[in-house]
């Protein structure tokens, strides 16, 4: 229902044939793979649900596949809050998280990389306050899932006090945000083509 450049499924396409890679893999040891896992986030109304990759239950480690054109040095801030969501859905469905990390697939390279970026230090993964801290977690998904509940039930686009500009570039309703009015008030992204946006070629 809304535009998407061609080149942009190139990178779905991709992670779509990773994925597909992943499932035939056989090994010698429990693992959990593709599996999709859902629960209540505590005290709310907000139903969670998304589709783990990898978990090794002997280990208790969370592994999530990422395809990408360069690897980051540390988990991107816009990729930490998806693993976090995977690592409490697995503890909300019984299981053990003892440490988590995204594995980078490029296509010259595979890397896991298991840091982030937190207070200016580089940290574990799973010592950051989204993955390790229940109410922190429960608090940012809330905000977040607001505001894409407003942003499709009322047209509404949130402010760039909310946006990550890191997602700009991969953005589909980029255009909505260079349309928002200087002075804050709402825009109807249904009023506007925005096919139009993106130059051809």
């Amino acid at each position: 229902e809304y535009f998407i450049q061609p080149k942009s499924s190139v990178p779905m396409l991709r992670g779509t044939l990773v994925h597909g890679g992943i499932e035939l893999i056989t090994v010698d040891r429990p693992i959990m793979r593709e599996e999709r896992l859902s629960a209540w986030l505590p005290d709310s109304q907000v139903f969670v649900s998304g589709q783990i990759d990898l978990y090794y239950p002997n280990t208790y480690r969370l592994e999530d596949i990422k395809t990408t054109k360069h690897i980051p040095e540390n988990i991107p801030d816009y990729h930490l809050m998806q693993l976090a969501t995977y690592s409490w859905l697995l503890r909300w469905n019984e299981y053990r998280v003892d440490s988590v990390a995204i594995d980078y697939i490029s296509w010259h390279d595979v890397f896991q990389i298991d840091t982030v970026k937190y207070n200016n230090e580089v940290i574990k993964a799973a010592e950051h306050p989204l993955v390790d801290n229940e109410e922190e977690f429960a608090e940012a998904y809330h905000t977040g899932w607001s505001l894409l509940s407003r942003g499709l039930e009322e047209h509404y686009v949130p402010s760039m006090q909310y946006c990550n500009t890191n997602w700009c570039s991969n953005c589909q309703v980029k255009w909505a945000c260079d349309l928002i009015n200087v002075h804050g008030e709402q825009i109807n992204p249904s009023e506007y083509d925005h096919s139009l946006y993106y130059p051809k070629g």
